[in-house]
């Protein structure tokens, strides 16, 4: 408990430092993701950058492009997936249940951060 609030204190400082807004993510995190993205773009096209990604490398690479391109709609998709959370642990129907670190209230705050994207 006593981390996760020094934590989001640092990051309220850093957002302050950075424009203000409460909303307004590191200007190092957009650099250094777009700069992955861009190498990851070049140097790797189609088929190579399946046969470079081990098959969990790729799901996360294509979540996270999902996100970065429509967040409103990932928020949804988030939403649509909460219900589901029991504290720390998702059982979708038909699925095995998935014992996650930081449960539901994760999943809450990252619909709220996407949803307040524009």
């Amino acid at each position: 408990m006593r981390r996760r609030q020094v934590r989001r204190r640092e990051i309220g400082k850093h957002q302050e430092g950075a424009g203000g807004s409460n909303n307004c993510p590191s200007v190092s995190f957009f650099a250094v993701s777009a700069l992955l993205l861009a190498i990851a773009s070049n140097a790797f096209g189609g088929d190579a950058a399946d046969a470079y990604f081990s098959a969990v490398e790729r799901e996360v690479f294509d979540e996270l492009n999902l996100a970065r391109t429509d967040p409103k709609q990932y928020a949804e998709f988030l939403a649509a997936m909460r219900p589901y959370f029991n504290g720390n642990h998702l059982q979708q129907p038909g699925q095995p249940i998935l014992i996650t670190k930081e449960g539901a209230p994760a999943v809450d705050e990252a619909i709220e951060f996407l949803r307040a994207m524009q």
